[in-house]
């Protein structure tokens, strides 16, 4: 059985060929595009890493420089994951609570304006107990 194809099947495939040749390398350019700016921020993450001292930050760096982006993923998947901390819960500070004004524990006596201890006195009395007099009380 012989199959023949017309003309305008042939120019339909060759169009989706010559597409796909046309986006192919700006996918290639994307994924390398996107490679790079993985490596870069890697090590760029390797320099700023507080964990890491002297040797061991030297050795990231060279492991991650020199095996390009291969290297950068084996520092992701091996060191990122120990500098990640809990994330932070962010707290409201307290409201403060409206305070009663404070009863004052001193007053002057109305008649000789000496200073009185009101917690002194007795409930109910209303005697200065310097002038010995008896005062209406407010």
């Amino acid at each position: 059985m012989t199959h023949y194809f017309t003309a305008t099947a042939i120019e339909a495939s060759i169009g989706s060929l010559a597409a796909l040749i046309l986006l192919l390398p700006l996918l290639l350019f994307a994924v390398i595009f996107a490679l790079l700016g993985f490596w870069i921020w890697m090590i760029v993450d390797v320099a700023d890493n507080k964990q890491l001292n002297g040797n061991d930050k030297l050795i990231w760096v060279l492991i991650v420089v020199l095996c390009n982006w291969i290297g950068a993923l084996i520092y992701y998947l091996v060191q990122r994951p120990k500098q990640k901390k809990p994330p932070t819960i962010l707290k409201a500070p307290p409201v403060p609570q409206p305070q009663p004004p404070p009863i004052p524990d001193e007053a002057n006596c109305p008649l000789c304006g000496k200073m009185l201890k009101l917690s002194t006195l007795k409930i109910g009395s209303n005697h200065c107990s310097h002038c010995r007099k008896m005062f209406m009380a407010e």
